[in-house]
């Protein structure tokens, strides 16, 4: 929710619970989060509302850039324009399938996690955060925090295969991991690999990464990382 950034993850307490701290960060007028994204964007670009779209769309899951350019009515050229402005900023980014050139597979993704968390939730609900009715603007928002989690988990399944692999204990000697999707020719289906690296022609690492916020095992303080080799393997 944070994206890593240290003053907001000082406003984060341990002592809460996740619910807790949506609340006391982002579901409150006087909090730190509630306008941080559209108050960074102001101090950064003019055209507010063209860039609050851009963002907007991707965030409800529009990552093509026809299909951006279609939903916020502008021409595939202008959004171009604002969203290299939106990757200069670390806002968003743009992805290609792994091993391929950039070309007409290539979608756009929230790349901050901070704006990612903001843009999917927020906006939907500041009807009811200026109202004061934090609790059901967090009713609306906690049956989806599964799936928002999904993306960041495969994040981080990276992160521990490149640490394993720098600890020596990894059977791939990739120099670089990313995502895969498109038309597999033996399935004749679209395809989606979570994780997937290249040491040579003779040997890959593939991965599948599922977030569930079912309990694995009983014992609550290895649950991450069950989670983590599990998932990650």
């Amino acid at each position: 929710m944070t994206g890593g950034t240290a003053p907001y993850l000082l406003e984060m307490d341990s002592r809460l619970t996740l619910e807790e701290n949506v609340k006391e960060d982002f579901l409150k007028p006087a909090s730190l989060l509630y306008e941080e994204p559209e108050n960074l964007l102001k101090q950064e670009v003019r055209e507010l509302s063209m860039y609050n779209a851009m963002i907007s769309a991707v965030s409800g899951g529009t990552t093509r850039l026809s299909e951006i350019a279609s939903q916020t009515g502008e021409t595939t050229s202008t959004c171009s324009t604002y969203m290299k402005s939106l990757m200069k900023l670390g806002i968003i980014k743009r992805e290609t399938p792994y091993g391929e050139k950039s070309g007409r597979k290539s979608i756009y993704r929230i790349d901050d996690n901070m704006f990612r968390f903001w843009y999917r939730f927020i906006p939907a609900n500041t009807s009811f955060i200026e109202r004061g009715a934090d609790e059901l603007a967090w009713k609306r928002i906690a049956p989806s925090i599964p799936e928002y989690m999904g993306a960041i988990f495969e994040q981080i399944c990276q992160e521990y295969r490149w640490g394993k692999m720098l600890e020596g204990e990894s059977p791939i000697l990739f120099q670089s991991l990313g995502r895969w999707w498109g038309n597999a020719p033996v399935r004749k289906k679209q395809t989606e690999i979570d994780i997937m690296g290249i040491e040579d022609k003779a040997h890959a690492l593939f991965g599948e990464c599922k977030w569930t916020k079912e309990a694995l095992i009983n014992s609550q303080n290895r649950i991450s990382h069950v989670f983590l080799s599990n998932a990650a393997s």
